[in-house]
């Protein structure tokens, strides 16, 4: 970042940003040696005019995907803008949350998909720009390459590229095999053993539209660093039930079917979907072969639209479902709870909903969450929505089948709802290793009275024997 104090006759570097990739600087009307400026990593602090600043460590993460494991507790894991991929416990046995002394790099970069092995503990895949995929080890701290088309794509226009990889290429793994990666670029690889070999198992599945992967920049100065790729797969999603079935949908607006494992393909873009918008997102129905679910937007076009379509079909008739979300509220994510296929979640630009009807109509569940762009959403083993932001890092919703329930149960009655299962946890006690407050980890039980009680009142807990 540069400054003048001449009028523009002459400019120096401003020292001491704790990051670069400077996007905007405020300056206080009142007091002008009061600014805030912002960047990559987040921002920093003057209070003398910007001789000297101060980096405040502050959750402002910038997730583009994010993931959760199987582990007790749940591992959390995602990419960040401008800082790479992070991995850590979603609660820590220090005390409360994690410090950021237990979480780790997990290979990859700031920019690409992340998943975990499904089998294998502490194992990620992450990518980056230019199709770059690892696989990272955290028993061993090891990291590999398993790049299915190791070039380095900086500097060349997409037209020139053999294989177009988008700047987050979607990674993908297999329900039915732990062993089955998918990472696309124009075409869908698949690698039957974690990455070691690859087969390209669909032709060009995009619009190929040559016009517009040409060379990004000016004349001397190009920006071919992987965000302009285009014409590119976006998004991956193997149905649950079936390995053969897998949904595919690409950053120009169409959406692909296979239903034998990558040997024929069938477009099913929904009718009525603007053209050229990006499919953010496909969901494959845990119980319904035929079901899959759409998240797709056109906001870089000036098109703030919601654009959510829902097919039972195996994709041959598609249904929009936007009802209860407004004009202008761009979508992301959504998940369907595995406890119950008729609650979905869906991550949109300012909010995050719940539907308890497939999609038929959707109601605000934000809470205390910000008001802020949620890109990814996770359901964990233990019941946990999991909420990665563009901006505020990485939040969770424990038991949220307890808003499910309540929103199911809603009633005048009284109402006890069965617990959550607890944990016993054994804490770790280490010097410095005070984490800060998280969820209770008791065994909480919700209830709802009939009419408001005065004063206090008790509630009688029996065994199986009805013994208190």
């Amino acid at each position: 970042m540069l400054r003048s104090i001449d009028g523009g006759k002459s400019v120096q570097s401003i020292p001491g940003f704790s990051h670069g990739d400077h996007h905007d600087i405020w300056i206080d009307p009142i007091n002008p040696q009061r600014m805030i400026g912002g960047h990559g990593g987040g921002v920093d602090l003057s209070l003398d005019g910007g001789e000297t600043w101060f980096h405040p460590r502050l959750p402002l993460a910038q997730f583009y995907n994010i993931d959760v494991d199987r582990r007790v507790p749940y591992h959390v894991g995602g990419t960040m803008q401008d800082y790479g991929t992070a991995s850590g416990p979603s609660m820590s046995l220090l005390g409360g949350i994690a410090p950021l002394s237990e979480w780790r790099v997990a290979g990859g970069g700031e920019a690409g998909d992340f998943k975990y092995d499904r089998e294998l503990t502490g194992v990620a895949y992450a990518g980056e720009y230019s199709g770059y995929l690892s696989r990272a080890d955290e028993s061993t701290g090891q990291r590999r390459a398993i790049s299915a088309w190791p070039s380095n794509a900086i500097g060349w226009a997409a037209a020139d590229l053999q294989y177009r990889f988008q700047w987050t290429a979607p990674i993908a793994t297999s329900v039915h095999d732990p062993a089955v990666i998918y990472h696309a670029a124009q075409v869908l690889f698949r690698s039957p053993d974690r990455g070691l070999t690859w087969t390209a198992i669909s032709g060009d599945l995009t619009r190929n539209d040559a016009s517009k992967q040409q060379w990004s920049g000016g004349p001397i100065t190009g920006d071919n660093i992987g965000v302009e790729v285009y014409n590119t797969i976006f998004s991956v999603a193997e149905s649950p039930l079936d390995a053969n079935t897998i949904w595919v949908g690409t950053d120009d607006g169409l959406v692909h079917i296979t239903r034998d494992g990558g040997q024929s393909w069938n477009e099913i873009t929904p009718n009525g979907l603007p053209e050229w918008a990006m499919i953010e997102g496909i969901e494959a129905s845990l119980v319904e072969a035929g079901r899959a679910y759409v998240v797709a937007h056109r906001y870089r076009m000036g098109d703030d639209r919601p654009m959510l379509y829902r097919s039972d079909d195996f994709g041959k008739r598609w249904t929009r479902i936007n009802k209860g979300i407004p004009d202008d509220m761009p979508l992301y994510a959504l998940r369907e709870d595995p406890a119950d296929p008729n609650t979905l979640y869906l991550g949109a630009e300012r909010d995050l909903y719940i539907s308890t009807d497939r999609g038929d109509s959707w109601r605000s569940m934000r809470l205390n969450l910000p008001r802020v762009a949620v890109t990814d959403l996770e359901v964990s083993h233990t019941g946990d929505l999991v909420v990665g932001t563009r901006g505020r890092s990485i939040w969770v919703l424990n038991d949220v089948a307890s808003v499910r329930r309540s929103l199911a149960d809603a009633g005048e009655g009284a109402l006890v709802q069965a617990p959550k299962q607890a944990v016993r946890w054994r804490n770790t006690r280490v010097w410095g290793g005070d984490g800060m407050p998280n969820a209770s980890r008791n065994a909480v039980i919700r209830y709802r009275l009939p009419e408001p009680v005065e004063g206090a009142f008790t509630m009688d807990i029996l065994d199986a024997m009805r013994r208190v």
